[in-house]
């Protein structure tokens, strides 16, 4: 309980440049995620960047998708 009586919250507090850089990298990451979903025709108004992780690291790493699928083909 605080002083007054009342129920204690939880909180925190941030210098202004921690919450400017977090908001940034969050709104990067969000309009990353924007780039595969266009190129899969995705037909939902929101898209998790998580869900769009995968294709951005298979992408990027043409060398790893290239043994894994020779990896699966070849057993």
């Amino acid at each position: 309980m605080s002083r007054s009586g009342g129920p204690r919250w939880p909180g925190s507090a941030a210098n202004r440049r921690s919450r400017l850089v977090r908001h940034r990298a969050s709104y990067e990451e969000a309009r990353e995620a924007l780039t595969p979903a266009d190129r899969l025709r995705l037909d939902t108004a929101v898209v998790d960047a998580r869900d769009m992780l995968v294709y951005r690291v298979l992408v990027r790493d043409q060398a790893a998708i290239v043994d894994l699928i020779q990896a699966v083909l070849t057993r």
